[in-house]
């Protein structure tokens, strides 16, 4: 049952950010264009999300009361999603507003989603995602803005 609600939470936002954004058009002839970022991190998460939903199908289906087995919805596993879907609005809107460079944006959006999912229990866990916060939106950054000439917001 939680994955059923927590996957139609997720493509329902998805599915109306991408019609948000439908209408970013290409002023230049950039073959990518402004709408690409969007794009690039709503389709997946809709198809996800999709996948989310026929897994909560299964296991309802798997179950002889249809309840899920779980005694009811677990309100923790709802809170993580909507933190997450609150941190992934809050990272598309200061993208947008282009104040501040892509790579601290990212790197703070990984690391708080990383904390938001993992928690702070384990210390090693939380110096790799440091790292990851650190070096991988550096690196996107860099092979956006080098090899395929897109410049990142």
């Amino acid at each position: 049952m939680k994955n059923l609600i927590g996957g139609a939470i997720f493509a329902a936002l998805s599915a109306v950010l991408l019609l948000l954004t439908g209408h970013i058009r290409n002023p230049h002839l950039d073959p990518l264009g402004p709408a690409f970022l969007p794009r690039f991190a709503l389709v997946p998460m809709l198809l996800l999300s999709l996948w989310l939903i026929l897994s909560g199908i299964r296991q309802l289906r798997a179950t002889p009361s249809g309840g899920g087995g779980e005694g009811g919805l677990d309100l923790a596993h709802l809170r993580g999603q909507v933190l997450l879907m609150i941190e992934l609005g809050v990272f598309i809107w200061v993208l947008n507003t282009r104040l501040i460079p892509f790579e601290l944006v990212a790197g703070v959006f990984i690391f708080v989603c990383g904390v938001t999912l993992i928690g702070l229990r384990d210390r090693r866990l939380l110096y790799w995602l440091l790292a990851t916060a650190v070096v991988l939106p550096i690196v996107v950054g860099w092979g956006f803005k080098n090899l395929l000439y897109v410049s990142l917001p």
